[in-house]
């Protein structure tokens, strides 16, 4: 299951509290980022940094840790995401 949300800010709330993969994207709909984790401490996390690079973000759960690393090497490789220069 994979959800989009438009404004970051006013979503941070609703997220689950569960594992998964995320993405996060600048104004123009690129993804920035991708990770993997509990998915509302990791996104709020994010929406706290005083650069905060991205207005919207998608995620989808996970529970198997192999399954979101595989996803989220995947996504690395495939999008090259700029805040992903560390794991590249």
């Amino acid at each position: 299951m994979t959800k989009k949300i438009k404004k970051a800010k006013e979503n941070l709330s609703n997220l689950p509290s569960k594992d998964g993969n995320y993405n996060l994207f600048n104004r123009k709909g690129e993804m920035v980022y991708t990770g993997q984790g509990n998915i509302k401490d990791r996104i709020s996390t994010h929406s706290n940094e005083p650069d905060k690079p991205f207005t919207s973000f998608t995620y989808n759960l996970e529970p198997s840790a192999r399954k979101r690393k595989q996803t989220e090497e995947q996504r690395i490789k495939r999008y090259k995401p700029p805040l992903n220069k560390q794991k590249k």
